[in-house]
């Protein structure tokens, strides 16, 4: 999110700008839970499309965090030692860039309380994109016949 815009890089595509209204109804419809982070750092706008744009091919060599990542990187001007999204949040609050967090999605929990980011392997983020693949793949074959 930047300037309450929504940035991602799916199989299904970029996501450039898109509306926080919009992006919000669709994860309510499919239920999904979703934290959001405030942070010190001074994104700009060309810098975040221009990465995302470079990084949307996703495979084996990255995922969809490679982007987040490198803008991170670029702001702080010094290489990340994070390889997950949930390593980068913990370094990011050491270094006290997280100035708010938001959810939504979990059932019961205030903002008051912690919310727990899933754990992860390189294998299990391939497989994610590569059943992802698949299923657009399916998609789209039934979309045509």
């Amino acid at each position: 999110m930047l300037g309450n815009k929504y940035y991602s890089c799916t199989v299904n595509g970029l996501k450039l700008g898109f509306s926080f209204t919009q992006f919000f109804q669709i994860l309510s419809r499919k239920k999904q839970k979703v934290v959001i982070f405030n942070t010190s750092l001074n994104l700009d706008k060309k810098l975040v499309e221009s990465v995302f744009v470079e990084y949307q091919n996703l495979g084996v060599d990255y995922s969809c965090y490679k982007p987040l990542k490198r803008c991170f990187e670029l702001v702080k001007n010094k290489p990340i030692n994070a390889e997950f999204v949930y390593e980068l949040i913990e370094l990011l609050t050491v270094e006290n860039n997280i100035t708010a967090t938001y959810h939504f999605g979990f059932d019961l929990i205030s903002n008051d309380k912690l919310v727990e980011i899933p754990r992860y392997n390189k294998q299990d983020v391939v497989n994610c994109i590569n059943n992802a693949k698949i299923e657009l793949e399916r998609k789209i074959k039934t979309a045509v016949y």
